[in-house]
């Protein structure tokens, strides 16, 4: 983590962050293409569904009352991380994580505005 080729630094609402942290990715990681036809198909290494919904996950569990604890996006060789230093509902442990349970978003009103623009499909999905 001590040597990196992109930094950026965003803030904004949640839809200019997404916006700003998929164009991090599309900046970072490779685009492939295939001709299809007479049209170009082009795909990021890692599927744009996968980011999207992972980016999606951070932004609407994040912790948005203490101003200093931002989403992290780190791109390296052989994975990508995408991190939120907040906390885990009280309901979800480390050890249980894994395992099938409800959601529990931390901020519902947040999820629900998600939910009725299409952005997520429902909780826990």
């Amino acid at each position: 983590m001590n040597i990196f080729i992109d930094n950026k630094s965003e803030s904004g609402n949640f839809f200019h962050l997404l916006e700003a942290g998929v164009a991090f990715c599309f900046r970072n990681l490779k685009l492939g293409g295939e001709i299809i036809g007479l049209q170009r198909d082009e795909k990021l290494e890692i599927p744009i569904e996968a980011l999207r919904e992972a980016l999606i996950n951070a932004l609407c569990h994040r912790q948005y009352e203490r101003y200093n604890l931002t989403i992290g996006i780190a791109i390296y060789d052989d994975r990508i991380e995408i991190e939120n230093p907040g906390i885990l509902p009280p309901q979800i442990t480390p050890e249980n994580i894994l395992q099938p349970h409800i959601s529990y978003p931390y901020n519902p009103l947040i999820a629900n505005v998600l939910y009725s623009t299409t952005y997520i499909e429902n909780w826990g999905s």
